[in-house]
């Protein structure tokens, strides 16, 4: 299936890299009969269960020991993946009942002859458990093995995002930054990831459906270093071929017989009797053998309760067309019956831990981060009796999950730590919960998703993380639109508002932009809702009430409606407080800000050691002027949250400002009331929150150095002149501010006075603005003031950015700043400088977390342009060699390449005429 070469070269590659690799590792579990990983391992002794390793220790005499640091710690490498031989993988061992069938050997031989192979076959039929199973046996032969969620376009887009940030840990680059159909963003990656011919892969497309079927098909062929499985219950588009498909049936006579015999007492014909009521399921059969074996009950007895129970009706209504119309009931109900058997016995012994299991049917049923199961514990546990050693009491969960074979686990070594499991599993445990139960727990799981899932755009940390949460936001926001609207509680409906607000932040920062403007109008949809507005009735309301003098004056217009929306708001987000501001996680940054605030005072204990905050803690950050005390809170959560809302809808006209003056209207109106809403909260309770610096910094101030004006019109050069003056003495104003005031984000210090990364953007925005000018003006006395300021600021900036990289954070911008600098001394024609930022910024771009291609095409058709003005033999030979880096490392169609091609044959050109 893979040409046969040799590893050892880039073995060696790879371990290189590991070495010299800033974060974690990870060793991949093999599930045996107990759980067993290179940082875990638990033995059974007749002094009990031992536990060693990364998380906790647990000895025979019940002592515990090292329990685990928090997941959210600073330097955690979010979700690297690499086994113990420095593979890239997610791809988990199989499940415990997992058995070699004739499926599997069917499936094996096909794979050996071909490296394209569809898997076909009814939900829990073992299709995805077979291509872990080849990956198992095969990966010696592959560098990469990775599986991809592949149910919906949004679902595909959220996994290929992973998995690129995985691949670029070992310098395998795809530039995203164009938001382009499916196909064609599986097509790039292909591409790429086909010429590194000296690494193996193998990429399981998991769930397919048929639109993602078809996407994949058109842009990820086999290559002899690509290897693909595709899984699906569908009937496939037409361009997948016969020989391709290999269906899966489930267990065959034989191999039932031998899986059930240890139901001893029971006949022949009633093990075939269940074998066939379960539809030959390996999933299903599992359960029933579970369950009958726990209850020392009949077959026969088994399958009347089963079909007797009338509570899984409304599994028909909503989840059942997740299994298509043909998929029988008893195997349903085998799931059902598991889950209910487990959540009563969890219910008797452990109900804060039957929560945290509870919880599991709303995720995302691929990647469950164990540290979100670790916070539903921490924060939902009897307050009267706190459970201690939390990481113990998780891993008990999961031994009993993975007794029924509902998970398996990929391992995050020293940190995070991630469980799979099956929509069946997770259908079962919905179904199987009280309904009254449903709503509570999905409530729960929004609240602590929320916590982490975060919109912070100072370090590339959270931007991993938040890809790692994503695809689990997205499924709790299915499961609430499913409940009915007298079910949807207000708390419910905001955090609703949060996510979605979040999740098109996310993607666009992804270059996801239509799905983002999706999200972001659905958060702004639902926020209107929730006031129980029509927007366009309210904008035609609050225009009516307006001045003559003031009916054209969008300022105040917007003000005006922040003035009424904050109003609305009074009083209604009092719960919310309570549980998303008081009950709260922090990132270690914030903790960073609030140490190097108060000096010699000690932080609270809590939030020192667990980075988190209950009431008590809170209320000593208040003291110590670190929080907004909890009346304000109540006050301004909500109008900020709103507030953001707006600003991320807005920002999107930064991308979308082609696309008529509707729309653009529609974006900057936005930003406008973003703005005002956070103006407001200044002058009602006198705290600044965080989004009155971000509309200004980094939207309103643009506007004065676009080339279009907020109608979509074409600015003429006097009117740009113009906007460009006096957006650099805005920006210089707003540098200025940094030294006056704190800022607060949902009750928390989130920036002090003068904050590096505030500076350095409005720095960085300055010499932009100074480089523009420098294109335009005539005036050659003007110019010579521009440069001497540009100049100015590219010093201090400099000075911040070490200072602030001295520190070890690593600045999302850090590459930017440098290729701005780098054109703004090119415009200025101060040559050498120019030289050597670019030089830098070339470097920087390299590990930038986002459209990294982009700036390193930019910085080497900058540095080859000054390059050819030097004229020295030096700089025109590194020139060239740089560009003929980019252009072996960029494909075809990416930006900047044909101009670099073009400069490539110029230089040539002039070194032969340079001695």
């Amino acid at each position: 299936m893979i040409i046969s070469r040799r590893r050892t070269d880039f073995l060696d590659q790879r371990s290189r890299h590991l070495g010299h690799t800033i974060g974690l590792t990870t060793s991949k579990y093999r599930i045996q009969d107990n759980w067993t990983t290179n940082s875990d391992t638990m033995d059974r002794s007749p002094g009990g269960i031992t536990i060693t390793g990364g998380n906790v220790v647990l000895g025979s005499d019940g002592k515990i020991f090292n329990v685990a640091e928090d997941a959210t710690s600073k330097g955690t490498r979010e979700g690297a993946s690499f086994d113990a031989n420095g593979v890239i993988t997610n791809i988990t061992a199989n499940v415990k009942d997992f058995r070699k069938t004739q499926d599997l050997t069917r499936c094996l031989d096909r794979l050996k002859r071909e490296n394209y192979v569809t898997l076909t076959g009814l939900s829990g039929v073992g299709k995805t458990e077979i291509a872990k199973y080849y990956w198992e046996t095969k990966k010696a032969d592959y560098d990469v093995g990775w599986l991809i969620p592949s149910e919906t376009d949004q679902e595909l887009r959220i996994a290929i995002r992973l998995f690129l940030e995985r691949l670029a840990e070992i310098n395998i680059n795809v530039d995203l930054t164009e938001d382009l159909p499916l196909p064609n963003v599986l097509s790039k990656i292909h591409l790429e990831i086909r010429r590194n011919t000296n690494r193996g892969y193998l990429l399981i497309f998991d769930d397919v459906k048929e639109e993602t079927h078809r996407a994949i098909v058109q842009g990820f062929a086999s290559k002899p270093n690509i290897s693909v499985i595709i899984t699906t219950e569908q009937t496939l588009h037409p361009s997948a071929t016969d020989e391709s498909i290999q269906q899966v049936e489930g267990f065959s006579e034989d191999e039932v017989l031998e899986f059930l015999d240890p139901l001893k007492n029971e006949t022949r014909e009633n093990k075939i009797q269940l074998w066939e009521e379960m539809s030959h399921l390996p999933s299903a059969l599992a359960c029933a053998r579970f369950d009958i074996l726990n209850t020392q009950r009949s077959i026969k007895f088994y399958l009347a309760g089963i079909k007797e129970r009338k509570l899984y009706q409304s599994i028909e209504k909503r989840d059942h067309l997740i299994l298509g119309h043909n998929y029988k009931k008893p195997p349903i109900e085998a799931h059902v019956q598991n889950a209910l058997t487990m959540i009563e016995e969890l219910e008797k012994d452990d109900p804060a831990l039957c929560l945290v299991f509870k919880t599991i049917g709303f995720f995302d049923s691929k990647a469950i981060p164990v540290f979100i199961l670790n916070e539903i514990l921490k924060q939902h546990s009897d307050p009267s009796q706190p459970v201690e050693h939390i990481d113990y009491h998780i891993d008990k969960l999961l031994m009993k999950m993975r007794d029924r074979s509902y998970v398996n686990r990929q391992e995050e070594k020293h940190r995070n730590r991630f469980i799979d499991t099956h929509e069946l599993v997770q259908l079962g445990v919905r179904f199987a919960m009280k309904e009254s139960d449903n709503k509570k727990t999905l409530e729960i799981l929004m609240r602590v998703l929320l916590r982490f899932f975060a919109k912070d755009t100072r370090y590339m940390t959270y931007f991993r993380r938040n890809t790692i949460l994503m695809p689990h936001v997205e499924s709790v926001l299915v499961h609430l639109q499913r409940l009915s609207v007298m079910d949807i509680t207000f708390d419910m409906k905001v955090m609703a508002i949060a996510m979605y607000d979040i999740l098109g932040y996310s993607y666009a920062q992804s270059d996801f932009r239509e799905v983002a403007e999706q999200k972001l109008q659905t958060s702004k949809d639902l926020m209107y809702k929730s006031l129980n507005i029509d927007e366009e009735d309210l904008d035609l309301d609050i225009r009516a009430k307006l001045p003559d003098e003031h009916k054209n004056d969008e300022e105040e217009f917007a003000y005006q409606k922040a003035i009424f929306i904050y109003e609305k708001l009074q009083s209604v987000g009092n719960k919310l407080v309570e549980n998303l501001v008081l009950n709260t996680v922090l990132n270690e940054t914030d903790v960073d800000i609030m140490k190097s605030k108060i000096k010699g005072n000690k932080l609270p204990e809590l939030l020192i050691s667990q980075k988190r905050t209950d009431r008590g803690s809170y209320t000593e950050l208040v003291k110590m002027g670190l929080a907004i005390s909890e009346d304000i809170m109540k006050s301004i959560y909500l109008p900020e949250l709103y507030a953001s809302v707006f600003y991320s809808y807005g920002r999107m006209y930064f991308y979308k400002k082609q696309e008529g003056r509707v729309k653009i209207n529609s974006f900057i109106s936005a930003i406008r009331l973003s703005s005002a809403l956070c103006k407001r909260i200044f002058e009602m309770t006198g705290k600044v929150v965080f989004h009155s610096i971000l509309t200004k910094r980094n939207a309103l101030l643009y506007l004065y150095s676009e080339d279009i004006d907020e109608y979509g019109d074409a600015k003429t050069k006097q009117k740009m002149l113009e906007d460009l003056y006096q957006g650099k003495k805005e920006y210089q104003s707003l540098l200025e501010e940094v030294h006056k005031q704190d800022w607060f984000q949902h009750g928390i210090l989130k920036v002090t006075k003068n904050d590096f990364f505030h500076q350095c953007v409005c720095f960085e925005k300055g010499i932009f603005i100074c480089m523009k000018i420098l294109k335009l003006e005539t005036d050659q006395e003007k110019k010579e003031i521009v440069i001497r300021e540009g100049k100015e600021a590219i010093k201090k900036q400099s000075e911040l950015l070490h200072s602030q990289e001295r520190e070890e954070q690593e600045l999302h911008r850090g590459s930017d700043v440098h290729v701005v600098a780098a054109e703004f001394y090119e415009e200025a024609k101060c040559w050498q400088e120019a030289y050597e930022y670019y030089k830098e910024a070339i470097e920087r771009s390299k590990s930038a977390n986002g459209g990294w291609l982009k700036k390193y095409g930019r910085s080497c058709e900058g540095i080859m342009r000054v390059a050819k003005r030097i004229k020295t033999k030096e700089a025109l030979t590194e020139a060239k060699k740089r560009g003929e880096a980019f252009i072996k490392k960029a494909p075809g169609d990416t930006q900047h390449k044909g101009e670099i091609m073009a400069l490539t044959q110029e230089i040539s050109a002039e070194l032969g005429n340079v001695e």
